[in-house]
């Protein structure tokens, strides 16, 4: 079965395209670690707009980077992002 990121693709590229083909499972393999990749960025600049369009938000006078109030606790974005999955 599937995954949603194969799904994805395959909708994008159709189901014969030769990048399912067994022969090409490294390179399947480096195209899903992208698309991961790119939601986690995407979900940590999400963070920070909503940081910036509300009050749960701080910046770290030592580090220069924002945190977040989670359950009482200021974390950083890539915490939050871990808290989040």
């Amino acid at each position: 079965m599937a995954d949603r990121r194969e799904e994805i693709l395959l909708s994008e590229l159709g189901s014969g395209h030769s990048l399912f083909a067994s022969e090409n499972k490294s390179e399947k393999q480096e195209i899903l670690n992208a698309m991961d990749e790119y939601m986690k960025e995407c979900v940590l600049l999400a963070f920070e707009f909503v940081a910036h369009e509300t009050n749960g938000h701080s910046l770290n006078e030592t580090t220069g980077e924002l945190e977040f109030k989670y359950k009482g606790d200021w974390i950083n974005r890539e915490q939050l992002f871990e808290n989040f999955l």
